[in-house]
């Protein structure tokens, strides 16, 4: 292997998912490389995110737009050309859409072979219209064409990324992963209810399908708690039956998850989601709506339940809320299930092996 590589990061999303994505990689490969984040700020990003990283990364500050914005985007793509020349990295590896977009066309113009991790598709959101999915998709396919690898963060997303990158293209199916002593050291935060609790965490969004989690809250709050972690309380002001925490830095939010009864992922689309898999990782049951990237972490009757509708979902937690020792034997195999695939410190070694593959067809 190729020591002393220097990786550099560009992140739009710098939040949430994403965000521990990036600093798992940089722990994981700490010996040999170098790493640069190029990243903007979103309203979720942790004020001390540096702590979430290795002491000897770099940051660089650079504001991107989660939108398509023309005019903008073009001063951002030269403005990445800049960046990209003065930090001087042997490769570039950009994470989600927007930085996928206007990073990988930097790092090709640079002469710089680049890495892309979606953290789901872009033309997945089921809150778009058809038409402009397939713009999302054609847009992809043209990224594909500026790159030189794609690293999918689970099965389902390598299977696209073959569609979108053809025959011979450079594809590594590294699924997302978890530092599992980070984990253990979680201490539960419980809420003050005699009820057990059901949650879920994450951003008040239209891909966690809002109006779904409501409903399955107030099918079962006779029997629970409910919790939104990282939801605005205004939100929830005519539902009693569900505590919104508001954002929370990680720490805290990790110690909520850990305090669950239940973990509930009502998700209409998603990359390999942190929450589910930081959930099965604290020993926490989940049940999650049937899309392909919960289905890769939850196996039905197992580690938890797959559902689609609110009654099914609602059936499938009711059964869980009244059986304490299933719910402590499926949170065992859901464990069991993360040491095995899902662990940062042995899975995110792969990187290094597709970082000196494309380092060296450079040299060559």
């Amino acid at each position: 292997m190729q020591n002393n590589i220097h990786v550099l990061h560009i992140v739009e999303a710098f939040a949430a998912g994403t965000l521990t994505a990036v600093s798992q990689i940089c722990h994981a490969l700490n010996n040999g490389y170098v790493h640069s984040i190029l990243h903007s700020v979103r309203s979720e990003t942790p004020s001390n995110f540096k702590d979430l990283f290795p002491a000897n990364c770099s940051f660089y500050y650079m504001q991107m737009e989660r939108e398509i914005l023309p005019i903008r985007d073009l001063k951002t793509f030269l403005t990445l050309i800049s960046k990209i020349k003065a930090i001087n990295p042997d490769i570039v590896h950009c994470h989600s859409s927007k930085a996928g977009a206007l990073g990988r066309a930097a790092a090709w113009f640079c002469g710089l072979p680049s890495v892309y991790t979606p953290h789901s598709y872009s033309f997945l959101q089921t809150n778009y219209s058809p038409f402009k999915r397939k713009i999302f998709r054609a847009g992809e396919w043209l990224g594909t064409r500026f790159g030189t690898a794609i690293a999918a963060c689970g099965e389902h997303e390598f299977r696209l990324a073959r569609e979108l990158g053809g025959k011979g293209y450079i594809i590594f199916s590294i699924p997302n992963s978890i530092n599992l002593k980070m984990m253990d050291s979680v201490t539960p935060e419980y809420i003050d209810s005699d009820l057990p609790a059901i949650g879920i965490s994450g951003r008040y969004s239209p891909q966690r399908q809002p109006t779904l989690f409501c409903s399955i809250a107030e099918n079962v709050k006779h029997l629970c708690t409910s919790i939104w972690i990282g939801a605005d309380p205004e939100l929830f002001a005519d539902k009693p039956y569900i505590h919104a925490t508001g954002w929370l830095d990680r720490d805290r939010a990790q110690s909520l998850l850990a305090g669950l009864d239940i973990y509930v992922q009502t998700s209409s689309w998603e990359g390999l989601s942190y929450s589910v898999i930081e959930a099965m990782a604290l020993g926490v049951p989940v049940v999650a709506t049937r899309i392909p990237a919960n289905q890769e972490l939850v196996v039905h009757g197992e580690t938890g339940f797959l559902g689609e509708t609110s009654q099914e979902l609602s059936e499938y937690i009711t059964i869980l809320l009244k059986d304490k020792a299933l719910r402590t034997k499926m949170g065992q195999a859901g464990r069991k299930k993360i040491e095995k695939y899902h662990d940062s410190a042995v899975v995110f070694k792969k990187y290094a092996e597709l970082y000196s593959l494309i380092a060296n067809s450079r040299q060559s």
